[in-house]
């Protein structure tokens, strides 16, 4: 277990500076080498993210990050766009993304915060056999201006 990784997920719509007139959050696993998907569906859109963590030599992460976007595009029909990038980051640093593109100024109609920590079982042992609803993760939010 001492290689697991939680990954905090939270998407929204709205402005940065404002409360957000959507939002959902979510908590993952995963290990180094296996990829994370987030999966967002909408009447005229779908937006696929799949993040793969690498360990890297300097103590950070390697990320591999794919996305995909779907969208109806009125009458010419259903239009596609695709990215991938890799990122090293630091343990709890945040990761954007704004899979509909965002305007100079921060706006962005969708936008996706990713962060990954390590795994830290909540009762402090190496995570091994714990009884059932014992091994609940304990999370930690790292918040950078």
């Amino acid at each position: 277990m001492g290689e697991a990784l939680v990954v905090h997920i939270s998407a929204s719509i709205g402005q940065p500076s404002a409360a957000p007139t959507w939002e959902a959050k979510d908590i993952k696993y995963t290990i180094p080498g296996s990829a994370v998907s987030v999966k967002l569906l909408g009447k005229d859109v779908a937006v696929l993210i799949s993040i793969t963590p690498y360990k890297a030599k300097d103590g950070h992460l390697l990320l591999v990050a794919q996305g995909q976007v779907w969208y109806k595009d009125g009458t010419a029909g259903v239009g596609y766009r695709t990215t991938i990038n890799t990122l090293s980051v630091a343990y709890g640093e945040r990761i954007l993304f704004y899979p509909l593109g965002a305007a100079a100024e921060g706006a962005a109609p969708l936008r996706v915060e990713l962060s990954m920590d390590k795994y830290k079982p909540a009762d402090g042992s190496s995570g091994m056999a714990t009884p059932s609803g014992a091994g609940a993760a304990a999370t930690k939010e790292k918040s950078t201006p």
